[in-house]
């Protein structure tokens, strides 16, 4: 179980993001601006518009989550979760406690920043750490980008979550 008194995180909207020119190697910035690009003219993309072949080196730290599960069942059920997020869950958080944790290391945060990303229909960036049931201490970034039919209404959320582990 995640010691959530020891859990820092920063949020930040796209607009926020600094670019500094050079190749970029965060994945969450690689992630938004693959949005950017087949969101063109629109407010945010279409799900059908994403092709995980031109997201070959990140698509395994993506996830895909539909909105409307969300708010029927409060529930998260991932229409795909991405080998290396799964992979850090069986080597890192064998909690199934922990498992939510990797998205977002609060349940309530997780929610939070899913109706943030809904409400507000733009993208929200994160970095933060947290410690682990084993002390471990956790350092993410993440992206939760909104996708939908139409300019109106968020369906699903795309997103992608790079983690670093410092062993205690």
């Amino acid at each position: 179980m995640v010691d959530k008194s020891n859990f820092t995180v920063e949020n930040s909207f796209y607009e926020d993001i600094i670019y500094t020119g050079e190749a970029e190697r965060r994945l969450p910035v690689i992630l938004l601006n693959y949005w950017k690009k087949i969101k063109g003219e629109r407010k945010f993309p279409c799900e059908n518009s994403i092709n995980p072949d031109e997201l070959k080196d990140i698509w395994e730290y993506c996830y895909l989550i539909q909105v409307n599960d969300l708010q029927n069942r409060l529930k998260v059920d991932f229409t795909f979760l991405g080998s290396e997020i799964v992979k850090a869950y069986e080597q890192y958080l064998g909690d199934d406690k922990d498992l939510i944790d990797i998205i977002s290391p609060q349940s309530s945060r997780l929610a939070q920043n899913f109706q943030i990303v809904i409400n507000e229909m733009r993208p929200l960036l994160q970095s933060g750490k947290f410690q682990d049931g084993r002390e471990n201490i956790i350092n993410f970034r993440q992206c939760l980008l909104p996708i939908g039919n139409n300019d109106t209404k968020v369906d699903a959320i795309f997103g992608c979550t790079r983690l670093s582990f410092i062993a205690k």
